[in-house]
């Protein structure tokens, strides 16, 4: 059986996490987490925890959530948020799709 932890693992790492807080966050040890991060560059043919990152993103298989800098008016910041709203919920729907399928 192919276990899934590894992606957690990653997209946690993804997010900016040490290993020690991911180990914390998935209730495993710091060996665990790194065991994970192992099989997710062997998965991914990726010879770094970043390139990893990048390939995994690039796929969908993970979801990067980045922070976008936005005018100070609220006006300006509710119109984008409504604007883009529909298509990061369609991303992230498309990013849990393609994790439950490898």
């Amino acid at each position: 059986m192919d276990s899934k932890r590894w992606v957690d693992a990653l997209s946690r790492t993804a997010h900016g996490k040490s290993s020690k807080q991911v180990a914390d966050e998935m209730s495993i040890s710091i060996d665990a987490v790194t065991s994970h991060l192992h099989r997710a560059r062997e998965k991914l043919n990726a010879k770094t925890t970043t390139e990893a990152v990048y390939k995994a993103a690039k796929s969908g298989l993970i979801c990067l959530l980045l922070s976008v800098s936005v005018s100070n008016s609220l006006h300006d910041f509710t119109r984008i948020s409504r604007r883009n709203a529909s298509t990061r919920i369609q991303r992230t729907v498309k990013c849990r799709l393609k994790s439950e399928q490898i």
